[in-house]
């Protein structure tokens, strides 16, 4: 049987690093050893790295991978069909903060023309009334349109 892990799983799969079968998270199993290292990476970052958790016996299948298991749930074999890319370029600090800030604006813009067409359409079943009060104040009272 193939279990597929997708790249970002709404539940992770959890399995037993000495027996290679899936298991059900469960912290109350005997004969579980407290994996201190996991849990002060996870004090320090707010999440576990790789395939740790609060067990050393309790692993995670890794995301973007294809599981073959055996009629036991026991693994047989883990293959990754995705790999995290990262190709760095030599570029100066300068260089790198203008490419951020035109992406950084491009998206900001992009939204921002998104949020006026919004603003458009509703401001067209909208009315807009400003008053002159007796003492010299002025009232804007915005009621809707009746079609």
């Amino acid at each position: 049987m193939d279990l597929l892990i997708p790249i970002i799983p709404v539940k992770q799969t959890f399995y037993n690093s000495n027996s290679h079968k899936l298991v059900e998270w469960n912290a109350s199993e005997p004969d579980m050893n407290l994996d201190y290292e996991a849990i002060a990476r996870f004090c320090a970052l707010g999440f576990f790295l790789g395939d740790s958790t609060y067990f050393k016996e309790i692993k995670v299948l890794p995301y973007g991978s294809n599981v073959q298991l055996d009629d036991n749930n026991k693994i047989q074999k883990i293959e990754s069909y995705w790999k995290w890319k990262y190709e760095p370029r030599d570029i100066s600090l300068k260089q790198a903060i203008e490419e951020f800030i035109e992406l950084w604006t491009g998206m900001w813009l992009k939204k921002w023309n998104e949020r006026v067409k919004e603003i458009h359409e509703i401001s067209k079943n909208i009315k807009i009334v400003e008053k002159n009060l007796s003492n010299g104040s002025n009232i804007v009272m915005i009621s809707p349109i009746r079609l």
